[in-house]
Formats: C-alpha cells, structure tokens, sequence
C-alpha cells in the first residue's frame, strides 16, 4: 500500500499518495453510472451496482476477465468514480474485497446513500477501514 497523508485545514483536506497514478502524462477514468433505483431511501444495499463493479473489476457471469481490462487494456491505474447513493454502507466490505481482487492498481471514488451517523462510527471503531 502507498503512503497517504492527509493534510487538514478549515475548508479544504489535500491527500498526498506517495504513488505514480499517471501512466504516459495520463490517468484512465470510468465513470459508472448505474439506473436510478428505489432501494435509496433507508441505506439498502445495492445489489446490481455490487454485481457492476464485480464485473469491471474481477469478472463475472457474464466476463471471463474485468469487463476494464477491454475499456482501459494494460495495468496502469484507473480511477473509477461511483456517483452518490450508488451503494448502501452494509455495501462496504463486499467493494473493498472487489478493489483488492483487482489486477490493476485502482483508485474508487464511491458514492453511498444517507448512512445513519452511528454505522459509520461502528465501522470505525471495528477497525474497518484500515490498510491492509
């Protein structure tokens, strides 16, 4: 894993990565962009957005290999960006195996829903979101 370091200030938080994300002065971007769905409200998982980045980042039923390899061929990083209320926070643990799973090095700027306040202090506490 990278270095990260954050950096706070009153308005603005600038993260450094100690990481080369540009492959020839480039960063190859995926914008997933998924239909609407009614499962918003209330923080339910997202099913069918799961099966979309299994299927670009891994394979699936449907792809033998990542469904990005064909998009973005060779293993330069990727910035995937996932809008807001594409997942629901119970979401989490199945999106970050998929992001560990892939053969490339990739970057997933991920949209949730409304998540209640205290399920993401849970999540913190239980250690959740630490580099492995």
């Amino acid at each position: 894993m990278p270095d990260v370091t954050l950096h706070f200030s009153e308005r603005v938080t600038r993260v450094d990565v100690a990481a080369s994300l540009l492959a020839a002065s480039r960063l190859g971007i995926c914008l997933l962009q998924l239909p609407s769905s009614a499962s918003v409200d209330g923080d339910h998982p997202r099913p069918l957005a799961i099966g979309a980045v299994r299927d670009l980042l891994v394979g699936g039923p449907d792809h033998a290999a990542p469904a990005l390899q064909r998009m973005i061929p060779g293993a330069d990083p990727v910035l995937v960006v996932a809008p807001e209320y594409t997942f629901g926070s119970s979401d989490w643990a199945q999106i970050d195996a998929l992001v560990r799973a892939a053969t490339r090095p990739i970057i997933l700027l991920a949209g949730f829903g409304a998540t209640i306040g205290q399920s993401v202090l849970d999540w913190q506490a239980a250690g959740a979101g630490e580099a492995t």
